[in-house]
């Protein structure tokens, strides 16, 4: 497993994005983005989570693939933003394949998956 996996540009080589959690099991690279903090009011009136949103969507398309993992956590959804904001973050995760683990079931939803894959 990897953390804080740097992803640099050809051209000028400069640190672009950055991976929290990468994990490559057996052959399949699954990755995770955490965002811990509230999101910021540009973020909420221009969509929650949207780049974290492009960011993972771009990595499973063009980088791990179609049968890979893509996943949201944070731990303080839904708890501290108005339920309009929470719902479009779900409704968008879901159409663009990633997993949102967030609240108190964060942790569990983790596991859940850890030991989907020792299980494959």
């Amino acid at each position: 497993m990897a953390t804080i996996l740097r992803v640099r540009t050809l051209a000028g080589g400069k640190t672009m994005r950055e991976l929290d959690v990468a994990v490559l099991c057996r052959d399949q690279l699954h990755v995770i983005e955490c965002k811990t903090g509230r999101f910021q009011k540009d973020e909420l009136e221009n969509g929650v989570g949207q780049d974290e949103f492009n960011k993972l969507s771009t990595i499973k398309r063009e980088i791990a693939g179609p049968f890979s993992t893509v996943a949201l956590a944070n731990p303080r959804l839904p708890d501290t933003h108005p339920a309009r904001y929470f719902n479009d973050l779900k409704e968008r995760a879901a159409k663009q394949e990633i997993m949102l683990w967030v609240g108190n079931a964060m942790r569990e939803d983790i596991e859940i998956f850890l030991r989907h894959l020792t299980l494959k």
